[in-house]
Parts: C-alpha cells; sequence; structure tokens
C-alpha cells in the first residue's frame, strides 16, 4: 500500500517527483544484456510505461541516446523533455488521485469483494469472503501487470493477498488542513501524519486564538527573549 499511498500523497506533479516515485519503488524494468562494443555484460533499466488513459502512447522518464535511435520516427513517444506531453499525464494523474482517495474511503468501511477481483483481473488474482467479517482471502495468485495504473491496483490489493486486510482501517486524513495527506497511524489517537505538521496546527490555533501573541508580548514586558525570530 505505500506506493499507492505515494502517489496519493504528490501534489503538483512534476518529472523529478514522477522519477522519484519510480526508483522509491523500483518499478524500473531491470535488464542485464551483453555490450557487444565493450565486450561484456551491462546492466540496463528500461524507465518506459504505459497508461490505460492513453494505451498506445510510451512514456520515457529517461532515455539514452541508442534508445532514441531504436525508437520508431512515428511512434507515439513522450521523451523527458516533453514537458506538453507530461503535463497531460500529470492531469490524468490528479483524476486518477481523486478515484483513488473515494475508493480508500469506501474501503476504510469494508472491502468490496466485487471491485476487488475486478481490478485484480489484470493482475490474475482472485479473491473470496474470508471467514472472519469484513476479510478476503486470495485463490489464485500470479502477479503480473503492464500499466501504470496495474502498479497502484495490484499495491491495493497487496495487503489483502498477505492477509493484512486491517491495514485499511488504520488509514487516516492529516489533520493540518494546510497538509491533508493519507497516512497510516501508529496509534490510534494519532491525527497527524508527522510532528512537523502536528507542531504547525497547533502553533496555527495559539496564533488565531491571540495566546501567543500574548506570551510574546509579556516576555518582552520582562525582558525576556521571543519565542521566535
Amino acid at each position: 500500500m505505500k506506493l499507492l499511498l505515494d502517489f496519493l500523497n504528490v501534489s503538483n506533479w512534476t518529472l523529478e517527483k514522477l522519477e522519484a516515485l519510480f526508483r522509491k519503488h523500483q518499478l524500473y524494468g531491470y535488464y542485464s544484456y551483453y555490450n557487444d562494443r565493450k565486450d561484456f555484460y551491462s546492466d540496463y533499466y528500461d524507465t518506459r510505461f504505459i497508461t490505460r488513459k492513453f494505451p498506445q502512447r510510451v512514456y520515457f522518464i529517461e532515455v539514452s541516446d541508442r534508445e532514441r535511435e531504436l525508437i520508431r520516427p512515428d511512434a507515439d513517444v513522450v521523451f523527458p523533455e516533453n514537458e506538453n506531453g507530461y503535463k497531460e499525464l500529470f492531469a490524468y494523474f490528479k483524476d486518477l488521485q481523486a478515484n483513488w482517495v473515494k475508493e480508500l474511503q469506501g474501503t476504510v468501511k469494508g472491502p468490496d469483494l466485487d471491485y476487488i477481483n475486478k481490478i485484480g483481473e489484470s493482475a490474475s488474482i482472485r479473491f473470496e469472503s474470508g471467514k472472519k467479517p469484513g476479510t478476503v482471502v486470495p485463490i489464485q495468485r500470479r502477479g503480473y501487470t503492464t500499466t501504470f495504473e496495474g502498479f497502484l491496483e495490484y499495491d491495493y490489493i497487496f495487503p489483502f493477498i498477505t492477509g493484512q486486510n486491517d491495514l485499511y482501517n488504520k488509514l487516516r486524513f492529516c489533520a493540518n488542513p494546510q497538509c491533508k495527506k493519507i497516512f497510516l497511524y501508529k496509534v490510534p489517537k494519532q491525527k497527524f501524519c508527522c510532528e512537523d505538521c502536528r507542531h504547525a496546527y497547533h502553533n496555527r490555533r495559539k496564533i488565531q486564538s491571540g495566546y501567543l501573541a500574548k506570551k510574546w508580548r509579556e516576555g518582552r514586558e520582562k525582558g525576556l527573549p521571543p519565542y521566535f525570530k
């Protein structure tokens, strides 16, 4: 579920953020091939991916000169320097994020077996209801996916494959209005995704209520150093 949460928590998409997501979750294809020029085997990371939104279009996060030479001139390809091509993709990502947020909100209330099996089709995985109410268990496992959406879907159903259904009960939106990231809480009373958000939220409330202004004023009257520079 970590990939899906990281995807949902990205705002203002850029190629750098997309590349960081791919690297963090090792979404690159990995190959080893014989290099005729250097007479030894070389490692190669394939940074291509496709989407269901644009099934005939291939996106490259990184591309070598050799790869460019092998691509047909008429191919529907988006290279890293093609900002307009990626803008269209990132606009689609925003819609995809909104749809996934709704789905996660529904999953927290209880897994939808029909929906889980529907998206599991792309990874050749099927589930049935578990003995414990509100759980599902895999009855067929053969993970395989070829699209970016498939990566997200497989990440979504992975907790069900490993019997960690309860993870979805720990999903929460950060209580800091300036953040609103989705996170898995470590303790039930946790309301913020991180300490920075917790401090920012409580300091904002103190500023709005006049509490900090009062303390600053009292401190100046007593000749104490200011709380903040």
